[in-house]
């Protein structure tokens, strides 16, 4: 890295996740000086707005999450706030029924929609605590990452930020973590099925802030909304959770507020619960959450100045979590 930010006025308040999305991005742009630092955030809030009004406007089949320049801005602004969802339902999972490790004590996860895949961090320092799961002793973690657009840029981020922050917990357990991306559309129901036919044992599939844009871009085809889920159950449900190990985890996490959700999402899940028998899976639990995850004070303010709306210090989601029978 050739240029230090480290002087900016209130870079002792940064969370460290600035820190890690800064260093990437003045890497990837060879910025030499605090001009061109400037100038590139005056380009991610270019992008920001753009990404903005496409959520607002709910124009979400049209992102072109490829993009370099979009996928720093989306890391900026949601992927703080992201990055520990899964510690959240913890709690939830210690009192449920937990999944079969498999014979070879790996814990196999399937990131779906992954993109970033910033959840990483979260679910790695999670399991950095633990010495086994499933009364089993684990001595590896796999992550499966699915997704139609090449994250890599980004995604080469989190999957660092995870070993490196748990690093004495992780040398402590002697615990490896291991990677795959790859390349899926989940409105492909052939390359689906081919993905997960020989997949083995996933404990948890999850699939996070994934359902909205998935039925957007599905909608484009202008089918009714029931043709469209009962696709999108075959897509994301019925092909995949045949992946899942004995009591494994099938998990949905999506953007919500108390009073207000996406309502196709809704619809979505309601025609699921109707269908769980013949999919032999149980729900067993589902609820709203919303948590701080970063005080405004420590949200750079050279982003806060400069955004249009400024990035939530929130996560609000809710949660569904399915278990394979």
């Amino acid at each position: 890295m050739s240029f230090n930010y480290t002087n900016i006025d209130d870079h002792k308040n940064w969370n460290e996740i600035y820190s890690w999305i800064f260093d990437k991005i003045i890497s990837n742009k060879k910025i030499n000086n605090i001009t061109e630092f400037y100038e590139e955030i005056n380009n991610i809030v270019i992008h920001d707005k753009v990404l903005w009004d496409k959520y607002y406007h709910s124009n979400l089949a049209d992102i072109n999450y490829s993009d370099v320049n979009l996928q720093n801005a989306y890391m900026l602004r949601y992927c703080p706030i992201y990055l520990d969802t899964f510690s959240g339902i913890v709690k939830s999972l210690n009192y449920l029924n937990c999944p079969n490790v498999n014979e070879a004590e790996i814990i196999k996860i399937a990131l779906c929609c992954g993109g970033p895949a910033s959840e990483m961090v979260g679910i790695i320092r999670e399991f950095a605590k633990r010495k086994n799961f499933g009364g089993v002793i684990f001595n590896k973690i796999h992550f499966d990452i699915y997704d139609i657009n090449d994250w890599s840029y980004s995604r080469s981020i989190f999957k660092e930020m995870g070993l490196l922050t748990s690093a004495a917990e992780l040398k402590n357990l002697n615990l490896e973590i291991t990677y795959k991306d790859i390349t899926l559309n989940f409105l492909d129901l052939k390359k689906v099925k081919e993905a997960f036919l020989n997949k083995k044992n996933y404990n948890f599939i999850i699939f996070q802030n994934a359902l909205n844009e998935i039925i957007a871009q599905k909608n484009k085809e202008n089918v009714n909304s029931l043709n469209v889920n009962q696709f999108l159950i075959s897509s994301i449900v019925q092909e995949p959770i045949k992946s899942l190990s004995k009591n494994g985890y099938l998990i949905f996490f999506d953007r919500s507020n108390k009073n207000n959700s996406y309502e196709e999402v809704g619809l979505f899940f309601n025609l699921l619960n109707r269908s769980l028998d013949d999919y032999k899976i149980k729900l067993l639990e589902q609820d709203y959450d919303e948590r701080m995850m970063i005080p405004q004070s420590m949200i750079p303010a050279i982003i806060k100045e400069r955004y249009i709306k400024n990035p939530s210090s929130w996560n609000r989601y809710s949660y569904r979590i399915f278990q394979n029978l």
